[in-house]
């Protein structure tokens, strides 16, 4: 079984209330029965809105109706009422997951789907990339500008993997960014050595297998279903999506060890569409980046690592 890494322990962190790209819109082989894999509003959300956060915050152990989650659409739009306009999702990490495993019967505005991109990459750390290929580019690409303007540790980890999936040069431009913030530093972030070892993957290695951290040989196992090789799905994108599901179905449920399986997978079920993007998001997040240099990283109100 994969030893955890740094960066997963980042995602079960919450962003911080300062920074900014949180607040615009917008492998393993398996241990046991386990997965492999390795919000609340500061302000009176009212009667109303208290009760229907009561009724989330202990989801994972007492469940809700299935019929509830029958109508998905539901639930996203009670997350609008307790949001107010803000860009939060009130309900929690358990019930975005939940979302995510039905999000292909999702129907939202942009900006809300906007919004679950955003929550997914900048505040969860968890699989998103179906919202990044609904949506048009600049979507996915205001939220990368985000994460290299305002670096934390997690945003950091965020987005070398999509930079790798996109491709060498996305990933060479932004390795050359940093190196010109943090070559000379006494301690570059984490990420930023990262990033210069899995450009060296790319030379001989399938962009989504680095972006996932996985190899031909992996397999992922979600609880006691059978493993699935990698290399069995990694060209049959709707075979990892139903991976993803499942995972995600599980983290609900409360099992946290499926979150890494969700992540990765996300990327071979999506990684493919995103790719074909690759050009035209690549261009843009250069553009408006111009000649802006990254911002120092900033530490979150938890722990990120």
């Amino acid at each position: 079984m994969a030893q955890g890494r740094e960066e997963d322990r980042a995602g079960s962190s919450r962003r911080s209330d300062h920074n900014p790209a949180s607040h615009k819109q917008g492998s393993a082989t398996s241990a046991g029965d386990k997965c492999s894999s390795r919000e609340r509003s500061n302000g009176d959300t009212g009667s109303f809105d208290s009760r229907f956060i009561d009724h989330f915050r202990d989801i994972r152990t007492r469940g809700v109706s299935s019929a509830l989650f029958d109508e998905i659409n539901n639930v996203i739009d009670a997350n609008k009422i307790l949001a107010r306009g803000q860009s939060t999702f009130f309900l929690g990490q358990p019930v975005y997951y939940r979302i995510y495993a039905e999000r292909h019967h999702v129907e939202q505005s942009e900006d809300t789907l906007g919004l679950l991109l955003r929550n997914g990459v900048a505040d969860f750390y968890a699989p998103a990339l179906y919202w990044a290929v609904t949506l048009p580019i600049r979507y996915i690409a205001e939220i990368l500008v985000d994460l290299y303007l305002y670096p934390t540790n997690r945003y950091g980890h965020s987005l070398i993997r999509i930079a790798v999936l996109l491709g060498a040069d996305f990933a060479k431009w932004l390795r050359d960014q940093w190196a010109a913030k943090w070559k000379q530093h006494p301690q570059p972030p984490s990420f930023y050595f990262s990033l210069k070892s899995m450009i060296d993957d790319l030379k001989d290695k399938d962009p989504r297998l680095v972006a996932a951290r996985m190899s031909l040989s992996s397999q992922i196992k979600v609880m006691n279903a059978k493993a699935v090789p990698v290399r069995q799905i990694l060209d049959v994108p709707e075979r990892a999506a139903s991976v993803v599901s499942a995972a995600c179905i599980k983290v609900f449920e409360g099992v946290d060890e499926c979150r890494q399986v969700a992540r990765d997978a996300d990327y071979l079920a999506y990684g493919a569409a995103m790719q074909r993007r690759a050009e035209e998001i690549t261009g843009y997040v250069i553009k408006v980046i111009g000649e802006r240099k990254p911002g120092d990283v900033t530490a979150t109100a938890e722990a990120e690592i």
